[in-house]
Order: structure tokens, then C-alpha cells, then sequence
């Protein structure tokens, strides 16, 4: 599509500049083809990694957009039954909820801050409403953003149970959901690993998982995965069938937001199985995807053959069949299934498991005759009533508390710590984008300083703004040619970046404002053979073009900070992003004003002697001035463009804030980032129709 639309521009001798291309380009490089597969559907699962099923309240502001989650419970006897919720609250922002019982007046609950670094916990403060004996609704209605809700239980003593499962708990997402609430299946850590906040990168106990994907053809493959990650520096391990193990940064996100890429691995054609390992307690993995190579993750069958191989895979699949086999395997895995099947096999396995499941089912049958020896590890929860003979042996020291997940060690890498920590040292990959990043920058700078091109540092801030990505992060950033200082002002994390930002490019425009200015009231106050005043020291000191074109190169980034602020700040800072903004639209209007008259002042003279092919790519003629003091005054911001848009560089402007605006637009879903890449898509495309209509650009 590129090369045909890079033809027909040719053919048809429409000038384009190679800013232009340089952006085009851009834009293509940043659209996916590959499809991302749930994390739940790794080809091995190795604990305490677990699969939970979760229901997840997308970040979207804290406004009640219909959310609801309802559940059927049944008391004996009339009481105040208080209600628990067992969940994952990342910050202080979001943790709270409507509640209602049969469709009674909603109460507000506050589960009283963020739970413990990295862990589905209780909630801090419980809430509680008075019943009567009878069948009952237990509604939830959106309050806050960014929850995540594993279970809710009745505090004990209480004589109400949920209806799904005859106890006092539920899982949250067994009952009614109803959007923005969305069902979601995950990767996660539950509880702590090895007692330590972070894992340490050599320890794979910390939980692993693998992806097979195949090849058609030798790639360089990199991948990202959706993941919420509260730790700054969040780092995993990753590895391709026996190549090294890489370290890999993920980032730092507080809701569901592409990681960073991956380093990058060589393979062939074939299938292969990608391994990711230490993830550290905390990380919730939603999905994983290519970032670079096309190739595609194998998705495993939904439905189970219907006679069972004759010899079982060492390890089980992470989540069991609804329907077990007609045969059940003569000899049973190694390691049993993290949760039972809905429905047991009619006949039992030849040989017992070594290992009991996690989690017992709902009403065990004791067997007439107990084993010799007890399991090693016992289950999580002890069956209703013990067996009438007990065993033989009983365990040395049993726990005080049943241990959550197994003790026995998941399956190690073959690669040793020491490998791994090699391997880590090595990684020196530098990103792609980073690479383009910085060409960027260069780009903006070079157009800036030699001022050929006025609107050169629009293009290269848009190209910066596109390498944003679609879902911001935790912790804002914004690039040096968007936000040449770095500054930051303020404690809030969310808006000191564009805090400093504008202070920062505004402090820089003044400067340079103030060193033109007092050029001007020398040159006027120590050059006697000075006749015209002020307009002639104006252009021996090319001001305000000169000024205009440090405006064009800190444009981007301002308007960006002072849309975002002026949306989501408290009062003073809306109003410093009101003004800013006002400013940034003001300037390009009173330049309008000046150089729709350029005519009268400049005439634009063709060169008869240019080739076809120079005109092309160098335009067809340059400006005389007619009024040297106007065109010294304003010459950097009209000789580039053609005497039918002399003014073209406004166009540059309102396209810049246009697509700083959709830039603010925080996209919290995969769907809101088809939105925003959409708009900037249609945005860039209306610029490159303007571009073809118009061929303003001389030179």
C-alpha cells in the first residue's frame, strides 16, 4: 500500500516531502497483525503461578456506568448478616461499591484502601444488612474503577448461604455480570513467594509458564503481554526452547496495559515454546502476543478427545475439561489437576494419587479402607466427617494451617541460576522504538536549528507522539523533544510530567522571546545608520520568525500537557491548562492574521531552468521579497510553501492539536485503543488528503 501510494504521488509529480513519508512510515510500523491468546492457556502452568477467574472493573473514572453484579443467597433465620469480599485493590483511588439486598436502597461501602502489595486479600472494613429467613439478592452496583473481585463470603456466625454453593462464599464471577463488570481468566501469584515482596531473578520457583507457537518461515520473535504490574522495575524471565534465558522488564501499570517488549529471539521454522519464568507475586497476566516476528501462538483444543492417550501427560493441562473422558487412563498423571473436574469418572483410576487435589471436592466419599500411608501434603480444606479407621502412619508434625499450595517444588528450568544471571548481565537490547525515538529527536532538532523547515518540528513531535503507545502508563513520561527540560513540579505522579511540561517549554519560549527582544533594542539603540526603527532591527534580528520556530518545535508537547490538565486536574491546575491552551490556539490565529497578506508583500518567482525531477523533489521556484523587513521579520514561517498557502503552517498547528487531544484520551481496554488508533488514523489521513489537494510546499 505504501509503495502504490508512493507511485502515484510520483506520477502524478504532487509534492511531498520527506518528513511526510518519514511519518507515514512511522504510523504503518505500529499496527499488529498477530492475534493474542489468553495467558490461562499456557501449554504448562508450574505453581504457585495458578489460574484464577476473576471479575474485573476496567479503569474508566469513577462514574456509575451500569456495572452490576448479582448473586441468589438463602437464610434460615432472620439476622444482620455482614458481607466480605476477598479482592485486589492496586491504589486508594478505586475501592468501593454500591450494595443493595432485594432491591432495596443502595449503601456505600469502602473496603478501606489498597490491599497488601501484590495479594487478593479481605477487605479491610466489611459491610453488613439485615435480612429476613428466605431467599434473598445480594446486588453490587459500580462505584469505583479498577477492582478486581475473586470471592465474597458471609462473616461467620451466620445462617445464610450463596445458593450456587450451599456455603458462605461464592466465587464473584459464578453470579449474574454485568458490564462495564467483565469475567475475566488470569495468571497470578496468589499468597507470597518465598516470603519476599520481589522474587529474586534466579529464582524460578516463583512460579513459571509456557506457549507453544509456530513459525512459517526463520523469524526474529519478541513478545509482549498484557499485564498489571504494581512494582516499578518489574522484571521476568523469558527463554525460546534452550536458547539463553533473557531478562525481561515488563514496566510498571496500575490497569490492564501492554508490557514492554520483549528481548528478541532467532528461530527457525517449526513449532517452538516460549518460557516465562520468576514472576514475581503481584503480576496479573492477562494475555500474551507477538511484538515482532510472524509467527503465531498455537491455541490448545476446547474439547478432549474422546478416548484418553494410553499414557498421560507428566503434567496436566491448568484447567481441567467440564466433562471428564468416557475412559478414565490406566495409570494418572504424576501431578493432579488444580481444580476437580465438574463431574467425577464413573470408574475410578487403577492407582490412587500421591498427591491430593488443591481444592477437595464439594462431598467426598471416604473409601472403605484408608490408605497405608497419609499424603504428603494434606488438602486445603478437610473433608466433612473422617474416615471410621485411620491410617496406619500418621504424618510426623502436621501444619497448624493448611498450606495454601503444595509443598512439593514446581519443575525447574534446565538452565541453572547461574545461566540465568549471565544471561541478564548480557542483555544489552536496545528497543526498536527507542532507535526511532531518537531519530526523532534528531529530525526535530535539525529541522529547529537550521530552520529550512518550519513545520519539520511538528512532524518529528507527531512521530514522538504516535511512539506513546496506546494505553499510558502508571507513571506518565513524555519525551525529550516533547519536553526538552524534564522538569517535574508537583507530588501527584499522574500530572507533575505535564505540570513541568508546560512551565518548562514556556520558560524556554520566554527566554528565547526575551534574547530577541533585547537584540532588537540594541541593534535600534547602537546602529546610527539605522532609518526604518523598529521593523528594520525586527529583521536584522529575524524576530518573531526566529521565535515562531522554537514555538513550532515545543507546540506538541504543550498542548498535549494543557488538554490533559485542563480534563483531569483539580481547579488551579485545569485553569493553568486552560490558559496554556488558549495561548497555544491564539498565537497560530494572530499569525493567520499576518500572513494571509504575504502576497503583497513576497513574490514567489518560478525558475524556468528546473528540471522535472528537481522541482519534485526541491520545488519549482523560491520568494523575492518585496518588503525586505517583512520577509526577514517572517521569512522562516512562508518561504517553504507555495504562494497558494503561504499560511500553511496554521494547518500544521491545528493538525498538532488535534492529535495532542486524542493523545489525552486514556484507553483503558484493547477495544478504546481500536478508538484512539482509529482517530489518529483518520486525523493523519486528513492531513495527507490537505497535503495532496493543496502541494503547499515549495522547497
Amino acid at each position: 500500500a505504501t509503495v502504490s501510494v508512493l507511485y502515484c504521488f510520483r506520477k502524478r509529480r504532487m509534492q511531498m516531502g520527506f518528513k511526510h513519508y518519514v511519518i507515514l512510515l512511522l504510523f504503518i510500523t505500529q499496527l499488529k497483525v498477530s492475534v493474542a491468546i489468553s495467558a490461562s492457556l499456557a501449554a504448562n502452568i508450574a505453581a504457585p503461578l495458578k489460574v484464577l477467574d476473576i471479575v474485573d472493573s476496567p479503569n474508566a473514572g469513577m462514574v456509575q456506568n451500569g456495572g452490576v453484579m448479582e448473586y441468589q443467597f438463602t437464610c434460615a433465620s432472620p439476622e444482620t448478616v455482614t458481607i466480605r469480599t476477598i479482592s485486589y485493590i492496586f491504589g486508594g483511588d478505586g475501592d468501593s461499591i454500591f450494595v443493595s439486598v432485594d432491591g432495596g436502597g443502595a449503601s456505600y461501602w469502602n473496603f478501606g484502601g489498597p490491599t497488601p502489595a501484590g495479594q487478593f486479600s479481605s477487605s479491610q472494613f466489611d459491610t453488613s444488612k439485615t435480612v429476613s429467613a428466605g431467599p434473598h439478592t445480594l446486588k453490587f452496583d459500580e462505584r469505583e474503577d479498577g477492582m478486581k473481585f475473586l470471592r465474597w463470603e458471609f462473616v461467620a456466625p451466620t445462617s445464610c448461604t450463596f445458593d450456587l454453593t450451599g456455603t458462605t462464599s461464592v466465587d464473584a464471577d459464578s453470579g449474574l455480570v454485568q458490564p462495564p463488570f467483565v469475567k475475566n481468566r488470569i495468571l497470578f501469584i496468589e499468597g507470597s513467594c518465598n516470603d519476599n515482596t520481589n522474587c529474586p531473578l534466579d529464582d524460578i520457583s516463583c512460579g513459571s509458564a509456557s506457549f507453544e507457537f509456530s513459525c512459517p518461515a526463520p523469524s526474529s520473535v519478541s513478545f509482549v503481554m498484557k499485564v498489571i504490574a504494581p512494582n516499578s522495575g518489574t522484571v521476568v524471565q523469558i527463554k525460546v526452547d534452550v536458547l539463553p534465558w533473557q531478562s525481561w522488564s515488563l514496566g510498571s501499570f496500575k490497569s490492564w496495559t501492554d508490557s514492554l517488549e520483549s528481548p528478541s529471539f532467532s528461530v527457525g521454522t517449526g513449532v517452538f515454546k516460549v518460557f516465562i519464568a520468576s514472576v514475581r507475586r503481584g503480576i496479573l497476566i492477562q494475555d500474551i502476543n507477538f511484538a515482532s516476528g510472524g509467527c503465531q501462538l498455537i491455541i490448545p483444543t476446547a474439547v478432549p478427545t474422546a478416548v484418553p492417550t494410553a499414557v498421560p501427560t507428566a503434567v496436566p493441562t491448568a484447567i481441567p475439561t467440564a466433562v471428564p473422558t468416557a475412559v478414565p487412563t490406566a495409570i494418572p498423571t504424576a501431578v493432579p489437576t488444580a481444580v476437580p473436574t465438574a463431574v467425577p469418572t464413573s470408574v475410578p483410576t487403577a492407582v490412587p494419587r500421591s498427591v491430593p487435589t488443591v481444592v477437595p471436592t464439594a462431598a467426598p466419599t471416604p473409601t472403605t479402607t484408608p490408605t497405608a500411608v497419609p499424603t504428603s501434603t494434606p488438602t486445603t480444606s478437610p473433608t466433612t466427617a473422617p474416615t471410621s479407621t485411620p491410617t496406619s502412619t500418621p504424618s510426623l508434625m502436621p501444619t497448624t494451617v493448611p498450606t495454601n499450595s503444595p509443598t512439593e517444588a514446581p519443575p525447574l528450568p534446565t538452565d541453572s541460576p547461574e545461566d540465568m544471571k549471565a544471561a541478564a548481565v548480557s542483555d544489552n537490547t536496545t528497543s526498536p522504538s527507542d532507535t526511532v525515538s531518537t531519530l526523532a529527536d534528531v529530525a526535530a532538532v535539525t529541522y529547529m536549528v537550521t530552520g529550512f523547515q518550519p513545520s519539520g518540528g511538528l512532524v518529528a513531535a507527531r512521530a514522538q507522539l504516535l511512539l506513546l503507545g496506546c494505553i499510558q502508563e502508571d507513571i506518565p513520561s513524555l519525551p525529550r523533544i516533547l519536553h526538552p527540560t524534564q522538569l517535574e513540579i508537583g507530588s501527584n505522579p499522574d500530572t507533575r510530567v505535564y505540570l513541568g511540561c508546560i512551565v518548562g517549554n514556556s520558560a524556554i519560549l520566554a527566554t528565547v522571546s526575551i534574547i530577541h527582544i533585547t537584540a532588537v533594542f540594541l541593534l535600534m539603540k547602537f546602529n546610527k545608520k539605522m532609518g526604518e526603527g523598529v521593523f528594520s532591527a525586527q529583521g536584522m534580528a529575524r524576530f518573531p520568525g526566529g521565535t515562531i520556530i522554537v514555538f513550532t518545535w515545543l507546540y506538541q508537547g504543550t498542548v498535549m500537557s494543557a488538554i490533559f490538565l485542563l480534563v483531569n486536574s483539580s481547579t488551579i491546575k485545569a485553569l493553568l491548562g486552560g490558559v496554556t491552551l488558549a495561548g497555544c490556539l491564539a498565537l497560530p490565529l494572530v499569525l493567520w492574521l499576518v500572513l494571509r497578506n504575504t502576497n503583497s508583500y513576497s513574490k514567489y518567482k518560478v525558475d524556468p531552468t528546473t528540471s522535472t525531477t528537481a522541482k519534485f523533489f526541491i520545488g519549482k521556484g523560491e520568494w523575492i521579497p518585496i518588503s525586505p523587513n517583512f520577509s526577514l521579520r517572517y521569512g522562516m514561517t512562508f518561504m517553504r510553501f507555495t504562494p497558494k498557502a503561504p499560511a500553511f503552517l496554521i494547518t500544521e498547528f491545528a493538525a498538532s492539536a488535534i492529535l495532542a487531544a486524542v493523545e489525552t484520551f486514556e484507553a483503558e481496554s484493547e477495544r478504546s485503543c481500536t478508538h484512539k488508533r482509529s482517530a489518529l488514523a483518520a486525523v493523519l489521513l486528513i492531513y495527507a488528503f490537505i497535503v495532496v489537494v493543496r502541494r503547499p510546499f515549495a522547497r
